[in-house]
């Protein structure tokens, strides 16, 4: 009997032991598995797009940017934005994520205009648009091309919009127009780039982390000073992670708090950990829930984590692609450098007024025969 029970309690010890083995130990197809669930999770819903992931950063990308037309009014603004978006995007050049001084710029004229004598009274008239792209802040075109659209309605705005909704852009020159400004702005990167690294270090300056980090990463791979804006890029991601530190912080504890899918080991939380500068002001605090952490595991829990966190940091450290620190770093970057986008064109915004920028005017503005302006003498 005693026989028995012996082999009974080492096959339940057996099975127990096997148990825990497969509870903790995983395949290298299950490992990966995971890293690429957790790449999904950690790159999704990030400022309305569906992955910071999928961002061809060091491309050029053209930003529309609309002039304050006097009688243009936000809803003729923003449909010509929607249709200047569209057709950057389809044509491979889209302005959602680039630096917002690369702008494709519409200079709009009423050719003919024609007032009818139904009721109501409709006008139909017919435009001429050209689009520049071209650098806001100094004024240097790359590019133009002119298309010519008919618009019918009941006002002189509706009937522009209701033509620009409709009209037929070539493909082929529109293509045209973003394949030489890219040409010419990568030209103009080459023989810039020593003012362009200026301009990154005085937004960091002023501590716009986020704009002096889009600057840099929207430097085209083709110029010469793409790589040296890495090691800018490293030193402010890491001074906006010390501005910005309760926010790692918080993502760390919240992470501690899960239950790891890899054996215990949370890659996420030291992944935040590890991107906390050590002269931050929350290094402290996050030092002190990591020490917390690891003295509610038990001995074997423990052991086990040390291990697998020297294991992270070896991957961490050659910079492998698929370690969970790399993803975590390379996605806030991103981010981050999309929260400057943001800033910087409101920052280009304001200061692109026509009192500033006599180019810009010049440009846009068709003295008395410019359709958005009340003065103008086809709108007498």
């Amino acid at each position: 009997m005693k026989k028995i029970f012996y082999v009974s309690m080492l096959v339940f010890l057996v099975s127990c032991g096997n148990s825990e083995k497969k509870k903790n130990d995983i395949t290298d197809q299950e490992r990966d598995k995971l890293l690429r669930e957790k790449k999904e999770r950690l790159t999704k819903d990030v400022s309305g797009m569906q992955s910071v992931s999928n961002i061809e950063w060091g491309s050029i990308r053209f930003t529309p940017y609309v002039p304050p037309y006097p009688d243009l009014g936000k809803e003729g603004i923003a449909i010509i934005e929607d249709k200047i978006n569209s057709l950057v995007s389809k044509y491979g050049a889209s302005g959602s994520v680039g630096n917002p001084s690369f702008v494709i710029i519409p200079a709009i004229s009423i050719t003919s205009k024609n007032v009818t004598a139904t009721a109501p009274t409709l006008y139909a008239n017919k435009y001429n648009v050209t689009f520049y792209t071209a650098n806001l802040l100094d004024g240097t075109i790359f590019s133009s091309a002119s298309f010519a659209f008919k618009g019918v309605g009941e006002s002189p705005l509706k009937a522009f919009i209701n033509g620009l909704e409709s009209s037929n852009i070539n493909h082929t020159d529109f293509v045209g127009l973003l394949t030489e400004g890219k040409e010419k702005a990568i030209r103009y990167y080459e023989a810039n780039c020593s003012s362009i690294l200026q301009q990154a270090k005085t937004e960091a300056s002023q501590k716009n982390y986020e704009g002096a980090i889009l600057i840099l990463k929207t430097i085209p791979k083709e110029v010469n000073c793409y790589k040296s804006s890495s090691d800018l890029i490293a030193n402010y991601f890491k001074l906006y992670n010390g501005e910005n530190c309760n926010q790692l912080l918080s993502k760390m504890k919240a992470e501690l708090g899960k239950e790891s899918a890899m054996g215990g080991f949370n890659e996420a939380a030291m992944s935040y950990y590890a991107l906390i500068p050590a002269d931050a002001p929350c290094h402290k605090d996050a030092q002190s829930s990591y020490t917390n952490y690891l003295k509610k595991l038990d001995p074997n829990a423990k052991q086990k984590w040390l291990t697998d966190e020297r294991e992270f940091n070896l991957r961490k450290d050659k910079q492998e692609q698929d370690n969970t620190y790399n993803m975590t770093k390379a996605d806030l970057e991103s981010k981050v450098a999309i929260e400057g986008q943001s800033l910087l064109l409101d920052k280009y915004k304001k200061d692109a007024e026509y009192n500033k920028l006599p180019w810009l005017r010049q440009l846009v503005h068709l003295g008395e025969w410019d359709p958005f302006d009340a003065t103008s003498r086809i709108n007498k």
